[in-house]
């Protein structure tokens, strides 16, 4: 995967700031980092600011190398289900076209990726969308496409279409273990079975297995 050491050290630096940033607000207010989450989670779940920040978030998660599958998951937390996967779906969206555009314009080597691509660099030629779209069922390393269909010059529609469309089956089940969460009763007392819905822990295991069989049967087919 690209990660250059310019990358490396940009996110090194980022998250230095942000951790400093962080720790200089609790002592400064003699705060616990329970007060800091809670209160964390009290604005970006009740204020107009907190989808617009999730969403830019994720949009440079690339750059920061924050995992995604946390921060879909925290989505559900934040926002429940509905707007949690509408929120997801754009900053995954915006995530993944900045990869592309790393990818295309800021790597120096190609040889790994075409390596770890192999057979698929033809298909993605030759069927972008339909590459793109097996890609993401098949659960490919979500950055890797991106680099990939930006060094190879993928046209970035059926890219990006391909992304959405690809990703749903995902983002809809991590979204919805974090909704089944109630951050209220966890902060009350604890994982209790109150604390946890079952319905949504139901339609996250239900949509998991469907994307697995999905996947099992895409991988049966050979690359055309």
């Amino acid at each position: 995967m690209i990660k250059s050491l310019e990358l490396k050290i940009s996110a090194l630096v980022f998250w230095a700031i942000c951790l400093g940033t962080l720790y200089y607000f609790k002592m400064v207010n003699d705060l616990s980092f329970t007060d800091i989450a809670v209160s964390l989670f009290g604005f970006i779940s009740g204020t107009a600011w907190g989808p617009l920040i999730y969403i830019l978030a994720y949009a440079i998660r690339p750059l920061t190398f924050f995992p995604g599958t946390l921060l879909t998951i925290l989505s559900g937390v934040f926002f429940g289900i509905y707007e949690g996967i509408i929120y997801t779906i754009i900053g995954a969206s915006l995530s993944a076209t900045v990869a592309y555009f790393v990818g295309r314009f800021f790597s120096q080597s190609l040889n790994g990726i075409k390596k770890l691509l192999g057979g698929w660099i033809d298909f993605l030629h030759e069927r972008p969308f339909m590459a793109i779209l097996t890609m993401r069922l098949t659960f490919f390393p979500f950055d890797l496409v991106a680099y990939g269909a930006g060094l190879f010059k993928i046209p970035y529609t059926p890219f990006l279409l391909g992304t959405i469309t690809g990703t749903l089956l995902g983002i809809t089940t991590f979204v919805s273990i974090g909704a089944s969460l109630s951050v209220e009763e966890f902060i009350l007392n604890g994982i209790t079975a109150e604390a946890i819905d079952g319905k949504f822990i139901l339609l996250s295991a239900i949509i998991f297995l469907l994307s697995l069989v999905v996947s099992r049967v895409i991988n049966k087919q050979p690359i055309k």
